[in-house]
């Protein structure tokens, strides 16, 4: 969104999800300043907030949350595709909250961007895997 933040919430639940808002986030990954400075504070305590390392910089303001910031620009950029810089952040969220299956990430991460635009699976991959790398510690 131009001049502003944008967001998204989503819930993921074996059990009937009985509102779709969400108020406090068990994670919260942002992508630039404005974001991170708006929506630090929905983190609920015992929370995880991930953020693009490359394009903020988080100053501590709670003890209660694990934050994890990640060079998902330049990790984008190393496997030749800026643009997935989210799929970066996916690889993240995904290896600190473990609610699908590694298998089953990559599998649509094939199944949707492998179809709109197979010339870029390989490099979406690799990025998943980089992502995945700075969740796991390693």
């Amino acid at each position: 969104m131009r001049g502003g933040t944008a967001n998204c919430g989503v819930t993921v639940s074996d059990a009937e999800i009985s509102s779709p808002f969400v108020v406090k986030a068990d994670v919260v990954v942002t992508l630039n300043q404005p974001s991170l400075d708006k929506y630090e504070s929905t983190v609920k305590p015992g929370g995880i907030l991930i953020f693009n390392e490359d394009m903020s910089t988080y100053t501590p303001t709670r003890s209660d949350i694990k934050v994890i910031p990640v060079h998902a620009t330049q990790l984008a950029a190393s496997v030749g595709n800026e643009r997935a810089l989210n799929v970066v952040l996916l690889g993240t969220v995904i290896a600190v909250m473990d609610f699908i299956s590694d298998e089953t990430a990559k599998a649509i991460i094939r199944e949707k961007l492998g179809a709109r635009k197979p010339q870029f699976l390989e490099s979406n991959l690799k990025a998943y895997e980089l992502g995945r790398e700075v969740g796991l510690g390693k």
